[in-house]
């Protein structure tokens, strides 16, 4: 009876295991292996690695272009097999769970290796993977193949979570890190784009970390990668709802149906408030970045009271990223008293790393971790924007990925605690202080922490960046309304296509995370800012069920009261309802990819007409709503 128990047990916990097996021919050139859903071969002599459906030819999903060398200790059993490369002093092991087969490398030196390459085979047809919120990139696209072969991109934020895939004929394949740090992936082309993953064995505390990757190959969806790396994240427990963290914090559910604002010189101002009160816009999150020292406009206790008692959320910008000499510093966030240059990040050679804009240097998580209490210095910054009545807090860049070795001899820090000490900062405003945390750009790591963030809407390719160094673009001045925020511009065809061409963009951020965290475009990207991009921009903001931001005074809330007012009445209701649904599939009505449908929890299906020309009952340029419960549709149209 209590073998029989054991039997059961075992089906019930572990179906896996009789279902995922390897074997070997007696060459041991070829390693065959089972996953739940797919099959493969592995030749351990290149890590040429094929797969396919049952009875499906076999197609190329990774290789590598290195010199391998000979290989010993080849061991292979049902569940894994392994083998050695004595030339790199590298062990490699690959094991399955579920549908993924997971190759682990294990070594005792600092060495870069170049694995997996990946999208070569002629089966496949585009890139996927999530630079912002997510591109869709044909592998023979000229345009494409200009802006990317050469680049690379880091997987611990400039990639927003750390997998790529490909869309195939019959297929999607995904690749999965178990590691974000010390990955660049390069953009390569020989007959068609591809990409090569280069990982860095990095020394740490006596210790050189494993590196893991899983490969999957699943249903062909576009969203595929998201949706495996969603199903990851769960196994591993690592996902916390918009649900869960307002259990803890009420106010964060004042985010649902809010629109972003920033408020710029008359903007502080109760008139300005009165003003977005009386055009029926119950719903906002304001935020401010002053210096005392130079604006004339300051947020005072008494706006942030009438603010709350409003119903808003409103909170400061603020910064530990870069510090600046006291005497010179053009913000009063890169002031940091007693710490400069102490408190810089010191690079491999010896010198301070360069701060944001070629200004002071980076400043140092672990030179502020160590001070006495912890983190004084910025904890008393907080609780001092506290004391003026804040609900909210947005902090730049600490959720974004960009991490640092430091070097200095009197606070050396790899990216590991560079990482922990911002998290420990981050819970302390989030948790201690239950403010409604928000930061920029926010890296798959961050998002249990944090509730919004500004930035992962965004596509962050060199061309913006470009873009705002040009004379038209706007500078950063009069100070109470600078035209970097305010000056309405026209962007080139080539940026349009790059930032906001539906044909190229996926929901793949908001397929992992929707109901987790809210994300807009970038804080300084304000939704008139690009003037042939704000129609195109409101109808994917609202079809990804993010909100907009903006950026506003007194004479700009007057000037925009009737479009604000549209977007909002139909935003927020619609925001209410799916801000904490989950984004269920995402298809393509048309083959020119004009025509995309999203599907939020069992609420609404959302069919979004990017054509110039009407799709059924949808007009050109707009969005239908189906309510499925009520069994009701609405349209906009910007």
């Amino acid at each position: 009876m209590i073998k029989k128990i054991l039997i059961i047990f075992f089906l019930i916990h572990f179906p896996i295991v009789a279902m995922a097996s390897f074997s070997a021919d007696k060459t041991g050139d070829r390693i065959s292996f089972k996953t739940k859903t797919w099959v493969g071969e592995i030749d351990p002599n290149t890590l040429v690695i094929n797969g396919g459906k049952d009875n499906n030819e076999l197609i190329q999903l990774a290789d590598s272009p290195m010199v391998l060398g000979k290989i010993e200790n080849l061991n292979f059993s049902d569940d894994r097999v392994s083998w050695y490369y004595p030339l790199h002093d590298l062990k490699v092991t690959s094991y399955i769970q579920n549908n993924h087969l997971i190759m682990r490398f294990e070594t005792n030196k600092e060495q870069d290796i170049i694995f997996p390459r990946t999208g070569q085979n002629k089966e496949m047809q585009a890139l996927i993977y999530p630079e912002g919120e997510g591109l869709f990139i044909p592998q023979t696209d000229p345009f494409w193949e200009k802006q990317l072969v050469g680049t690379s991109r880091n997987t611990q934020g400039e990639l927003s979570m750390p997998f790529w895939g490909y869309y195939g004929q019959s297929n999607t394949a995904t690749y999965i890190l178990h590691q974000d740090l010390n990955n660049q992936l390069y953009f390569l082309k020989e007959k068609q784009l591809y990409t090569e993953l280069h990982h860095h064995f990095k020394r740490t505390n006596k210790h050189i970390a494993t590196f893991e990757i899983s490969i999957i190959l699943s249903e062909k969806t576009p969203i595929a990668p998201a949706l495996e790396y969603k199903k990851f994240l769960k196994e591993r427990n690592a996902l916390k709802t918009l649900n869960e963290k307002a259990r803890a914090n009420k106010q964060i559910e004042k985010l649902y149906g809010a629109m972003h604002v920033y408020l710029w010189g008359s903007g502080r101002s109760l008139a300005a408030l009165d003003k977005l009160q009386g055009l029926g816009l119950k719903n906002l999150w304001l935020g401010y970045d002053q210096d005392p020292r130079t604006h004339t406009h300051l947020v005072t206790s008494q706006i942030i009271e009438k603010a709350v008692n409003l119903g808003y959320l409103i909170g400061p910008y603020d910064s530990f990223h870069t510090m600046e000499d006291p005497k010179k510093s053009e913000s009063i966030n890169g002031i940091f008293e007693g710490l400069y240059p102490s408190g810089c990040i010191v690079d491999e050679d010896g010198k301070k790393n360069m701060g944001f804009g070629g200004k002071g240097c980076h400043m140092s998580s672990e030179a502020l971790a160590l001070e006495q209490p912890q983190n004084k210095t910025i904890y008393n910054r907080v609780d001092n924007f506290i004391k003026t009545g804040i609900n909210s807090y947005f902090l730049d860049c600490d959720a974004t990925g960009e991490l640092f070795d430091d070097y200095s001899p009197t606070h050396p820090m790899t990216k590991e605690k560079d990482r922990e000490n911002r998290i420990e900062r981050m819970k302390y405003i989030a948790n201690q202080k239950h403010m409604v945390l928000g930061s920029e750009t926010a890296a798959a790591w961050s998002v249990p922490i944090i509730v919004f963030a500004h930035g992962n809407f965004s596509v962050f390719n060199a061309i913006h960046w470009n873009f705002t160094k040009s004379k038209e673009y706007g500078k950063w001045w009069p100070q109470e309304k600078p035209g970097f925020f305010f000056k309405s511009v026209k962007a080139s065809e080539d940026y349009m296509k790059a930032k906001y061409d539906p044909q190229y963009r996926l929901p793949l951020f908001q397929t992992v995370f929707h109901e987790s965290i809210i994300t807009t475009d970038r804080w300084e990207i304000s939704h008139l800012k690009i003037a042939n991009a704000v129609k195109v921009r409101e109808l994917l903001e609202l079809f990804y069920g993010v909100p907009s931001i903006w950026s506003l005074d007194l004479e700009e809330i007057e000037k925009q009261g009737p479009h604000l007012q549209k977007l909002y009445q139909f935003f927020s209701p619609l925001h209410k309802i799916i801000a904490t649904e989950e984004l269920r599939s995402f298809t393509w009505a048309t083959d020119n990819r004009q025509v995309q449908q999203i599907v939020f929890g069992d609420q609404v299906i959302l069919t979004a007409n990017f054509s110039e020309f009407p799709y059924h009952a949808i007009p050109p340029k707009s969005i239908e709503v189906l309510w499925i419960k009520q069994n009701k549709k609405e349209y906009f149209t910007p």
